[in-house]
């Protein structure tokens, strides 16, 4: 292994930021040269690369939200994108796929982009309380069939594509920081009946902890305590839902609430899992 894939595999398995440290002075000692700084090592492609899948390509894209100024909360998302030929998926969060859809937000009466229904507010929120609803389908999108959902015509039906199959649900917005933080939310800071006692939150995140020397360079976070859930990233929340999770809840959760875990841990296991997301559809539902 040369010095360069040394040192790009220790940056990556310490999680070291560009701002922490000049990788100059580790070995200025040795006389061997070594780019300046760790976005130089790291060798950040500029380019994306093209998997092969049925009937098409995957190309992961991942956009992250950068601050306008030190003295203000507004952020921005720097997205350079030109789609040249589109006949395959779009994922996107939901306010992004309402905006391009032109179509009203997820938060509000007739808002759901799977079904027609009609949503109910309880307790300040939005919730769906009917399973039976009809599907949207291209035909109904495009006649508007349900006009409550619209709010104008979208740039997406000049094209050639069935809009309700080529929107897919955005599997990262809708369960890492959806359900699975929400879930963990109620464990920590919800209400008496379902928050774990300071000790158990305590136990947990100490098993956290000590599953950092077994977390493989593959993962880009390494396990963090419950103390600062409010700054995972999906990343951490997918890792919990999959991995750890599973480990460190088995005795702090009541059986009842670690079997509900235990469903939709092993339900998204099948979903997200090449060879089993077809062949155990039906029980993963």
């Amino acid at each position: 292994m040369t010095l360069m894939k040394m040192l790009q595999n220790y940056v990556q398995l310490m999680n070291i930021s560009p701002s922490q440290i000049k990788l100059q002075f580790l070995i200025r000692s040795q006389q061997i040269y070594i780019p300046k700084y760790i976005r130089n090592v790291l060798r950040t492609p500029k380019t994306h690369l093209q998997t092969p899948i049925q009937n098409g390509s995957y190309i992961h894209l991942e956009f992250d939200d950068m601050a306008l100024s030190k003295s203000s909360k507004s952020n921005m998302w720097p997205i350079l994108l030109s789609i040249i030929n589109l006949d395959q998926l779009v994922i996107c969060d939901a306010p992004p796929k309402a905006f391009v859809l032109n179509v009203k937000g997820h938060n509000v009466y007739f808002g759901c982009n799977s079904c027609i229904v009609e949503d109910d507010s309880i307790e300040h929120r939005i919730v769906y309380l009917k399973f039976n609803s009809p599907l949207r389908t291209n035909v109904s999108f495009r006649n508007w069939d349900n006009e409550d959902y619209h709010k104008g015509l979208s740039p997406f039906e000049e094209l050639l594509i069935d809009i309700c199959n080529v929107f897919v649900i955005d599997y990262m917005h809708n369960v890492c920081l959806g359900l699975m933080k929400r879930l963990l939310q109620f464990w920590v800071k919800g209400k008496k009946d379902v928050r774990l006692t300071d000790q158990d939150q305590e136990i947990v995140s100490c098993d956290l902890k000590h599953l950092k020397t077994f977390v493989l360079s593959e993962f880009c976070k390494l396990p963090r305590s419950l103390d600062s859930i409010e700054f995972w990233k999906a990343t951490e929340f997918c890792s919990f839902l999959l991995y750890s999770g599973a480990i460190v809840l088995k005795n702090p959760l009541s059986k009842l609430q670690y079997s509900h875990f235990m469903l939709l841990h092993s339900a998204i296991k099948i979903f997200i899992t090449e060879n089993t997301c077809q062949l155990y559809n039906t029980l993963a539902k």
